[in-house]
């Protein structure tokens, strides 16, 4: 089940996790739907830290970390990992979440 925030807020997301899961239901059209607005960082192959770092702001309420069950990018690609997130997340008193 995915949550987020209530009360609007920012919930950012790389890129290339702004995926399609089961039954058609879109991380943008979910996060629409919950009245929060995307942040989209980093691009489809290339998240780094510093993409969030640049991002974040007052109204991030979430960082949301998504897992690639069904699909993958291949070639020159980079991202950031989940350990990686925790640890700047709790740095900069961010919340983490993912699905």
């Amino acid at each position: 089940m995915l949550w987020f925030p209530t009360g609007g807020g920012e919930v950012m997301v790389s890129r290339g996790e702004l995926v399609e899961i089961g039954g058609s239901c879109r991380l943008p059209d979910v996060m629409r739907a919950a009245g929060v607005r995307l942040v989209e960082v980093g691009t489809t192959n290339v998240t780094r830290l510093a993409d969030y770092e640049l991002a974040v702001g007052d109204d991030t309420r979430l960082i949301l970390k998504v897992h690639p069950p069904n699909f993958r990018v291949e070639g020159f690609t980079s991202s950031v990992s989940a350990a990686e997130l925790v640890r700047w997340s709790r740095a900069s008193c961010c919340v983490l979440g993912r699905c």
